[in-house]
């Protein structure tokens, strides 16, 4: 990392760090190479940190010799908050960096903390939409006040400027209409990011009930075994919320979960044929489904998916595609 390697040496303390294990994985090995050099420039030792920062010397100690890779990202933005608190710029070029460098390692050494991590940053990447869709909402709704206003105002003086308001009242009420329109979007935007975040949360969850107290040794490797997802997503979703099941399908696909997505890719084919069966159906008219097909498509889930198309009154030969990344908002 150039920008770390040319700062002046001077500033560095005495290391008295211990070689690293030669054993360790060769990611952990450069997440802890450089690790050492931003502690370095930092300029504090490990008593300091542990006195300015919630962590003791054992654990720091731990993760400066690859012992341990930090799961969540405060240690790295604690250590470069006092790498900055000494004069040392940290561009976020150099913050991408170790970033990255710190997920690779992580999932090398602690793969079950490596997918507990990319769930809670799904989670917080949701969670910031739904604050924004809620900003935006509020936004609209005093734009559709003050709209409905000026209207009203309008009205008042229609028989003295009946001419000049026939004009305004209507461009005022094509603006009323699309704000209205825009204001339903960003409500339903929010109700998904809501349930969105319930539904991580949810996962989150269940990881810790299943896994609370996993530690995984440094040269051990230990295959995640994961419960029923099949039934537990089908408890957390709604079946009709067919954009809901087509991205947890895709996230079952991220954490390798193949079976349990076919199972839940199963279940939602016979829901859909039982409605399409019932007296009162509306499946056909929902713009979900055509979404959802094209996820069973893109997950190869072909069995599903040329079971729905049926269902849905498509015909014609299907045509197989290999070799295509799973999308989906959890990819």
């Amino acid at each position: 990392m150039p920008e770390i390697s040319n700062w002046p040496a001077s500033s560095w303390p005495a290391s008295g760090l211990k070689p690293l294990d030669p054993e360790l994985s060769p990611e952990v090995r450069t997440w802890v190479g450089e690790l050492r050099e931003v502690w370095q420039a930092a300029g504090l030792s490990m008593g300091q940190f542990a006195v300015r920062y919630p962590y003791d010397k054992g654990t720091i100690s731990r993760y400066l010799s690859g012992q341990r890779v930090p799961g969540e990202r405060h240690f790295l933005d604690m250590l470069l908050s006092a790498l900055e608190s000494n004069r040392q710029p940290v561009t976020p070029t150099v913050r991408d960096h170790l970033t990255s460098l710190q997920m690779s390692a992580l999932q090398a050494a602690h793969p079950h903390e490596y997918r507990v991590r990319l769930v809670k940053d799904e989670l917080e990447i949701a969670l910031t939409s739904k604050l924004e869709a809620e900003r935006y909402a509020r936004a609209l709704e005093e734009q559709l006040a003050e709209r409905n206003r000026e209207i009203q105002e309008l009205a008042a003086d229609r028989d003295r400027l009946r001419v000049a308001w026939d004009t305004e009242y209507a461009r005022l009420t094509g603006e009323l209409e699309i704000l209205a329109k825009d204001l339903d979007l960003a409500r339903t935007r929010s109700v998904r990011s809501d349930r969105r975040c319930m539904e991580l949360e949810s996962v989150l969850d269940f990881m810790g009930q299943t896994y609370p107290d996993q530690h995984q040794e440094d040269d051990v490797s230990q295959e995640v075994t994961y419960p029923d997802w099949c039934r537990i997503v089908m408890h957390l979703l709604p079946p009709d919320d067919h954009y809901a099941v087509a991205d947890f399908l895709s996230m079952l696909y991220r954490l390798g979960l193949h079976d349990q997505a076919g199972e839940l890719a199963d279940k939602v084919v016979a829901h859909v044929s039982d409605r399409i069966h019932s007296p009162d159906d509306m499946t056909k008219q929902d713009d979900g489904l055509l979404p959802l097909l094209a996820t069973m498509r893109r997950l190869e889930l072909d069995e599903q998916a040329d079971k729905l198309s049926t269902l849905l009154g498509y015909t014609g030969s299907r045509r197989k595609r290999r070799n295509i990344p799973v999308d989906g908002r959890f990819s």
